[in-house]
């Protein structure tokens, strides 16, 4: 124990830093980090919102199972669902859009972000 006294602060820093971003990086890829939240509770919020059926859930359900993109899985929610529901999870997703826009501090009126500009190409007299 007299060793670990005798390190710098630096040291108990670097380490609680190293836990801290392994702990984070488990759960994010557990799908239990902070964007994805728990697959289950979304369902209920969704099954909540839009008045799903439960063969809708289901279907969901196994949607979110299923080892695809997160793009597919939007296009097969947005088929299990009718025009009524799709139109209320198309406003629930403007609405985070916005909030995420305002967070950032970007204008909703902002054009999207710019391009980085290309590198200049070197001349051979300057290799």
């Amino acid at each position: 124990m007299q060793y670990l006294s005798k390190q710098p602060m630096k040291f108990h820093l670097l380490v609680a830093g190293l836990v801290a971003a392994i702990t984070h990086s488990v759960a994010m890829a557990e799908g239990k980090g902070p964007r994805h939240g728990d697959p289950e509770v979304r369902l209920q919020r969704m099954q909540q919102h839009l008045q799903l059926d439960d063969y809708q859930v289901e279907q969901i359900r196994n949607i979110q199972t299923a080892d695809i993109g997160w793009r597919e899985k939007r296009e097969q929610v947005n088929a299990v669902l009718d025009d009524d529901q799709r139109a209320m999870l198309d406003e629930h997703r403007a609405r985070m859009r916005e909030n995420f826009r305002q967070r950032r501090g970007t204008p909703p009126d902002a054009p999207a972000a710019p391009e980085a500009p290309a590198e200049p190409e070197l001349e051979e007299t300057e290799l």
